[in-house]
């Protein structure tokens, strides 16, 4: 796939040229670039993204007595305990991981995020999950 990137030359005295050139550059698609970053972290470092998301799920689910958390809940709370930044693009994939594999659930009936206020299907891991997976 390539997309067409146009260039104008600019002119001396700063005026562009008359007629803008074409240049076929590669395109990236977002599953390629995704793949890319996945790639790029390591199995080491996903298997601990994906116990420190878990544990951030537990946190919440103990701590505040809540029944599920969105994916800004769990942003919240990694950002809170690792004092360092997560993208939710990062926790929605930890987040897929840890569904595909039953550590979590997803609720079928949306309810409001309780930080961003939108619509949500949040997440949960049953008593016995949270129970086998104790820190």
């Amino acid at each position: 796939m390539t997309c067409i990137a146009m260039h104008s030359p600019a002119q001396p005295g700063g005026a562009a040229a008359g007629a803008a050139i074409s240049k076929p550059v590669p395109c990236r698609s977002a599953r390629d670039t995704s793949a890319q970053a996945l790639a790029a972290i390591g199995l080491k470092e996903l298997a601990g993204q994906c116990r420190m998301v878990f544990d951030c799920v537990r946190a919440l689910q103990r701590r505040n007595a809540w029944p599920d958390c969105s994916l800004r809940e769990i942003q919240q709370e990694f950002e809170r305990q690792h004092q360092r930044r997560i993208d939710v693009g990062t926790v929605s994939g930890r987040v897929r991981q840890l569904l595909d594999v039953h550590w979590l659930q997803r609720r079928t009936d949306p309810r409001a995020c309780r930080v961003t206020g939108k619509a949500v299907h949040p997440v949960y891991a049953l008593p016995k999950q949270m129970e086998a997976f104790a820190a």
